[in-house]
């Protein structure tokens, strides 16, 4: 007796039907043999011999009939998903991947950030115009275009909680965060960097500019500012995630006589990675249990700069030179980022430091933001 497939490699929410057949040719009726699966969490097989991929991981399904056995090792990936653009006639052309499939949006735009629910697909991103610029999001393929009162706006996050979109960017010189297409402004000079949403409370991470146009990392729970610098040194945030009741923020300091430093604050303490010998940022940060991750770039060596990510404090160089997003799948960690060849940018993503197979890989393509489900 043996299955279809003694070995499947599906990604989550996938299906597949294993089929029952004898040494004869004859294919068993599947509801007269015996399912079972190793681990349900992660593979479920009913009693038509359908599997579904429930979650990251392995698992084997099995079936017996009379007193023949027989199985099928099944591998479950996250759906990995990419935003960012790719270049074509001189334009930006803003897009997104699916496990390494793109997905194209509307010409002459830029995708910034990707949020992914059960049904549907978000993307944030700029719409270029002759004079100016549009802040917009796409759902799945169709985009809004957000409403600004300046001729230069941009989006920068994007986040989902139940029916309500949010966008984080700016209007011209403001800060601002778009609830459903409404904006309300943050800070008269500065800008939305990132933006998450969880149990109702909405997080910003990004910058507020003094009166003497020094920045200033900031960030936002439901509209309330908190400024985590001041104006003897300068500094940015690009990333913002929540874990518990503690807040993550993340980006760059650049203190008296040092370079820019790679850091990042918990609950308003400042964690530095590296020490502003080294020019360096943050682009991305994820946390899982008491384990943080941040991904950026730090200028060490030569003309250009190396894609790095931490665990924790300790650091890990990627084969590329920005790391831009993070995400965190069932202890794997999963970067996108960019490489350079002969002057021209090579979108990335990696799994573990190393790079993912199916990875788009593009010439001339950036990817600035990861979703893993």
């Amino acid at each position: 007796m043996a299955l279809n497939y003694s070995s499947l490699v599906l990604f989550t929410n996938d299906t597949e039907t294993l089929r029952v057949t004898m040494r004869d040719g004859s294919v068993v009726d599947p509801r007269s043999v015996q399912w079972e699966s190793t681990d349900p969490e992660i593979v479920e097989v009913g009693t038509d011999g359908q599997i579904v991929a429930k979650q990251y991981g392995e698992a084997s399904v099995r079936v017996r009939y009379k007193d023949l056995t027989a199985s099928c090792e099944v591998v479950v990936r996250p759906n990995i998903y990419l935003a960012g653009y790719d270049m074509n006639g001189g334009k930006m052309n803003a897009k997104y991947w699916k496990n390494g499939k793109e997905v194209p949006l509307t010409g002459n735009t830029d995708a910034r950030a990707i949020y992914v629910t059960d049904d549907h697909v978000y993307v944030a991103g700029e719409l270029s115009e002759s004079l100016g610029s549009k802040a917009v999001y796409w759902t799945d393929q169709t985009m809004t275009v957000l409403p600004s009162g300046s001729a230069y706006a941009k989006a920068y996050g994007i986040s989902v909680a139940g029916n309500d979109v949010y966008v984080a960017g700016k209007d011209g010189n403001q800060a601002v965060v778009w609830k459903n297409g409404i904006p309300t402004v943050l800070a008269e000079r500065g800008k939305a960097s990132a933006i998450t949403v969880v149990h109702g409370n909405v997080y910003i991470a990004g910058v507020e500019y003094s009166e003497q146009t020094v920045p200033i990392a900031t960030y936002w729970v439901n509209g309330q500012r908190t400024m985590l610098t001041e104006t003897s040194s300068s500094a940015t945030l690009n990333a913002i995630c929540v874990s518990g009741s503690d807040v993550y923020v993340a980006g760059k300091i650049t203190e008296k006589g040092k370079k820019p430093a790679a850091c990042y604050w918990k609950n308003g303490n400042l964690v530095r990675l590296t020490d502003g010998s080294n020019e360096a940022m943050i682009d991305g940060i994820a946390v899982s249990g008491t384990d943080v991750y941040a991904c950026g770039y730090e200028w060490v060596d030569g003309s250009l700069p190396v894609a790095k990510y931490w665990k924790n404090t300790t650091p890990y160089s990627l084969n590329g030179i920005y790391a831009l997003a993070i995400a965190l799948a069932a202890n794997t960690v999963f970067i996108t980022g960019i490489d350079q060849q002969n002057y021209t940018s090579i979108a990335k993503c990696w799994e573990d430091g190393k790079d993912v197979p199916f990875a788009p890989d593009y010439a001339d393509a950036v990817t600035f933001s990861i979703f893993v489900k």
